[in-house]
């Protein structure tokens, strides 16, 4: 069991005390500071984000903000029931893509599924298992996008997870030597969508709790989540 220092016990009994005399104990400022926190420093201010209860609800409000009602998701065969259950109810039917040996969505079986099933597809669900993101991801992402399916980042274990790639070669006027710029690509930011768990074996923890992110608006998604309102 992992040991907490007395700092830390007082500092989590000063905040659970803010949230107490606060006149919102849910979706109240810390909440707006949280949500503000993950996209600044997990997405990178590339995403909007949403706080929830936990990650499968955070993969719910992704899907019922694409309506994958009466449509296909795929997703891999190695994942936590929670994702299968986040497909069904939001509307959809879950089918499985085999892995590969880095225990991550085969390609391969990924473009023979889409050969089965083609439009009827409403979205791909891909998962960075034990903290890694796919070797193909942007290949990945470029066949989903040439075809309008929409790709759901399950990213449980890998938040601050990156990749990185070279860029174009350039020279150094100061010492003439060949360079190339280094890029990260961080995991949640490759897909429309993205969503994690806070559960108490995860990564980034605090006992329960999720986030939902998607590229543009999400006053949609807001709205499910707060029972119709939208604040």
């Amino acid at each position: 069991m992992y040991h907490k220092s007395q700092e830390e016990k007082e500092l989590i009994l000063k905040l659970m005390g803010e949230v107490y005399d606060n006149k919102f104990w849910s979706l109240g400022e810390k909440t707006k500071e949280a949500e503000r926190l993950c996209k600044e420093k997990i997405f990178h201010g590339q995403k909007e984000v949403l706080m929830t209860n936990d990650g499968t609800h955070a993969l719910e409000l992704c899907l019922r903000d694409i309506n994958i009602q009466n449509r296909v998701v795929l997703l891999p065969v190695m994942t936590v029931p929670m994702v299968t259950w986040a497909v069904k109810r939001a509307g959809g039917t879950p089918v499985y893509v085999d892995v590969d040996y880095h225990l991550q969505m085969d390609f391969d079986h990924l473009k023979l599924r889409y050969g089965q099933y083609g439009d009827r597809i409403g979205a791909v669900i891909l998962v960075h298992t034990g903290g890694l993101i796919h070797p193909q991801i942007f290949h990945i992402v470029k066949f989903l996008r040439e075809r309008g399916i929409p790709l759901v980042e399950d990213m449980s274990h890998a938040q601050l997870s990156y990749l990185e790639k070279k860029g174009e070669e350039w020279s150094d006027p100061r010492t003439g030597r060949k360079e190339r710029n280094i890029h990260r690509y961080y995991a949640g930011t490759f897909g429309d969508y993205a969503a994690f768990s806070m559960y108490a074996t995860k990564v980034l923890s605090v006992g329960e709790g999720g986030f939902a992110a998607k590229h543009g608006d999400i006053t949609s998604m807001k709205v499910i989540r707060n029972q119709g309102k939208n604040d």
